[in-house]
């Protein structure tokens, strides 16, 4: 029997390149034992250069892969890996091997192909069901796999269940880096699209979500229904907080925006913040409270007078039914209560 020493032993001669000479036998018992771990203790700090040259190392490659094959063939030499196999660190070192070899050597995919296709279907039909034990989710595989090619959990067709935590709760830091990726490739100033980010109430849309332009021709129409029920208004308020946004500044209202009692909510706000930006002494009206009053008329509620060039006439049609002096009616009632 080999001791846990003389098998850390073998291993770090094995990764340093000081021997290849390590019978099968001696090789399964390290694949399946987790010696790394063992080994990662003795030499604190380089735990990523262990794994390094874990992942690279031809004797435990091919180690692997003869079990593999012994596995897959028709001969049934082999009906499973030994117990221990994908068990702890070394367990998913040795699950992304076999997973890397199967989608280079036997599927002959590219990492488009990869990106678009993969699921635990096509790894289950090479005996690969660690897939699932040793990650929680299939696209964490991958990005071990491939972890210079920067992939995101957003690229992946068949990650859906992404967008939420263990909570239930949204997943704020993934929603917001993907929704940031998506608004910077339409905002690139050398791109197809060419979208001032300053204007971005102005032109973005729901339609927009569905443009495949994410890498790997991704689109972000499932996190819009998903998270934000088709909404993109909400997605974009929720993603961009510091440019303290407000439903009325963009180019279509949510649904029913302006009806009921949160309609005229919503319509006290916004004359709020209309008679703030006219009645600023450092602003550019400069206007008295009285004169805001005189000057308003049918006409001047299309004049686009709030952020983003926004004029008030879809408020004033829905929540006033056209009276130019309701809107203000409304506002010295508010005044009045207090």
């Amino acid at each position: 029997m080999v001791s846990p020493i003389k098998k850390t032993q073998i291993l770090n001669d094995l990764l340093d390149g000081k021997t290849s000479n390590v019978s099968n036998k001696v090789l399964n018992l390290i694949i399946r034992e987790n010696v790394l771990s063992l080994l990662m203790v003795e030499k604190p700090g380089k735990e990523i250069l262990l794994k390094e040259k874990y992942l690279n190392n031809n004797s435990i490659k091919q180690e692997l892969v003869r079990i593999h094959e012994e596995i897959l063939s028709d001969t049934n030499l082999r009906q499973t890996f030994g117990p221990g196999t994908f068990q702890g660190l070394q367990g998913k070192l040795n699950c992304i091997i076999l997973t890397k070899r199967v989608i280079e050597e036997k599927l002959n995919w590219s990492l488009f192909d990869v990106v678009q296709k993969i699921n635990y279907r096509v790894l289950y039909k090479y005996k690969l069901r660690c897939t699932k034990s040793c990650f929680t989710h299939l696209y964490q595989l991958i990005m071990n796999c491939y972890p210079d090619a920067e992939l995101k959990p957003y690229y992946f067709k068949k990650a859906s269940n992404i967008w939420l935590n263990k909570a239930g709760d949204l997943n704020k830091e993934l929603i917001t880096e993907a929704m940031r990726e998506f608004i910077s490739v339409l905002t690139n100033s050398k791109g197809k699209y060419k979208y001032k980010l300053k204007e971005m109430p102005r032109w973005v849309n729901y339609k927009l979500f569905r443009l495949p332009i994410l890498p790997y021709e991704t689109n972000l129409s499932y996190l819009l229904s998903s998270c934000f029920g088709n909404s993109h208004i909400k997605a974009i308020m929720f993603t961009y907080p510091e440019m303290k946004l407000k439903p009325y500044y963009f180019s279509n209202v949510p649904n029913k925006y302006w009806s009921g009692d949160k309609g005229k909510v919503h319509a006290k706000e916004l004359m709020t913040e209309l008679m703030t930006i006219l009645t600023n002494p450092k602003g550019k009206y400069k206007l008295s409270n009285d004169e805001v009053k005189d000057i308003f008329k049918f006409k001047t509620y299309g004049k686009p007078l709030l952020p983003y060039k926004k004029n008030l006439r879809g408020m004033l049609q829905t929540v006033f039914k056209n009276s130019p002096s309701a809107p203000f009616k409304l506002l010295m009632e508010d005044t009045d209560d207090k």
